[in-house]
């Protein structure tokens, strides 16, 4: 009987130095309180207790107060699942949208599964610790892509901002390396200037060709993209409007990381479009000389037509190239400047210029009212035919100014000198 006693007691005193035991699946719901939680997993503590808004547990791998400050009840879960929180906003007003149903598929290694909310707001726990895609769709807002980590045991907030599909279009943004490969499995984070912040609108993923797609106002200031993989950043571009429905982003993937980053910021560099000159610069300085070369390239937009390149070697130093001989009215040119750190050719920034249609531009009627214009003032000057051509060259100069006519620049000024130097010979001889 002794032995019995004495076997009891060791019994309770285990107990009370191992705590206490939470079986899998057992559920603790407390009632009137925002917070509940349940194991799926058995795990040892010394004590556990629940109030309004937190779950406090002492002792074992889950010791710490798991709390939550929302109105919106949670469920605090222990074992391999994990959570997340998305609000939904209007990517332009910024408003939540709670007038219509959301759709969300989440997509992971070893989970896809659809939720709905019409509340601008949407709870998904118990997900399986993972990678997912998500993609959230709406009447009259274009399927957002986005892309999150749900940790175990852990809630992840998010923001998931839609745009209205009549103001936008879908872009698609090509991901390649150093060496022209198309790259897979690299996220391509989407942010946008609105009210003043940038914003993350979109996070896709690059597919088996290296394509991602995301939806986004085309010549609207301003978006940047940080392109990136399991973690590492590769590429964070400047700021740029979108111009095309079709974008290319070159990454670096042979150097190391660090190696990679040390040498970039070693550069300093400054590209810009001159309006005095009519040129598009670029001003660097490499102050650890880890530049091999850097090169300039002007396209044409939207379809990307190579205009003009220039390239040096020099550590310090200015480019341009010089848009006169190619340049055309209401036309959108980029130059992309690209750094060598030998062996690798990194992407490093763009720069934009828009060439606005001349004031007054008239179109076809234009042209005929600069003929007509030219042939009255021909008969003006009939009577001596330098005085003719001298008026002739003069209004036809100022039909280009008023925009009457959308020749270039250098063929107008070659007309007009034409007709200077005949009207002067003309003149001499008589």
């Amino acid at each position: 009987m002794k032995r019995l006693i004495y076997f009891l007691i060791f019994v309770l005193l285990i107990s009370g130095v191992y705590g206490i035991t939470i079986d899998a699946n057992v559920t603790f719901s407390p009632t009137d309180t925002n917070v509940s939680y349940y194991s799926n997993a058995s795990f040892t503590c010394d004590s556990i207790s629940v109030d309004a808004n937190c779950v406090y547990i002492t002792g074992g791998v889950y010791d710490g107060t798991y709390c939550y400050t929302s109105s919106v009840p949670i469920t605090v879960q222990f074992g391999y699942y994990g959570g997340v929180y998305i609000t939904f906003y209007n990517q332009e007003t910024l408003g939540i949208i709670n007038d219509r149903t959301i759709n969300v598929d989440f997509v992971g290694s070893d989970f896809v599964g659809n939720f709905s909310t019409a509340t601008g707001t949407l709870f998904a726990n118990t997900l399986n610790v993972g990678d997912y895609s998500i993609f959230s769709s709406a009447a009259g807002y274009s399927t957002t892509n986005y892309y999150v980590t749900i940790l175990n045991n852990s809630i992840t907030y998010i923001s998931i901002y839609m745009l209205n599909v009549s103001n936008g279009q879908t872009i698609l943004a090509n991901i390649y390396d150093q060496n022209g490969n198309t790259l897979e499995g690299y996220l391509l984070k989407t942010l946008r200037l609105v009210a003043g912040q940038y914003r993350l609108v979109e996070i896709s993923k690059s597919n088996f060709d290296g394509q991602a797609d995301f939806y986004g106002v085309l010549n609207t200031p301003s978006y940047y993209w940080i392109i990136e993989k399991d973690g590492v950043i590769y590429e964070q571009t400047s700021e740029s409007e979108i111009y095309s429905n079709i974008l290319d982003f070159y990454i670096s993937t042979s150097s190391p990381v660090g190696e990679l980053y040390d040498k970039i910021e070693s550069l300093v560099y400054y590209p810009r479009f001159d309006n005095s000159t009519n040129s598009f610069v670029l001003n660097w300085v490499d102050s650890n000389n880890f530049l091999s070369s850097i090169k300039i390239a002007v396209y044409e937009l939207p379809r990307m037509d190579l205009i003009a390149t220039n390239t040096s070697t020099l550590s310090t130093g200015t480019m341009t190239i010089n848009m006169n001989p190619y340049y055309k009215n209401e036309t959108t040119y980029i130059m992309k400047v690209t750094a060598t750190f030998s062996p690798d050719d990194i992407y490093i920034t763009s720069i934009s210029h828009t060439y606005p249609a001349i004031q007054g531009d008239f179109g076809t009627l234009g042209v005929l009212v600069a003929m007509f214009i030219l042939i009255v003032v021909g008969f003006v000057g009939f009577w001596n035919p330098a005085v003719m051509l001298l008026l002739e060259g003069i209004a036809f100069a100022l039909t280009r100014v008023v925009g009457l006519h959308q020749l270039e620049t250098t063929t107008t000024t070659i007309v007009v000198v034409l007709c200077l130097i005949g009207a002067y010979l003309i003149s001499d001889r008589t």
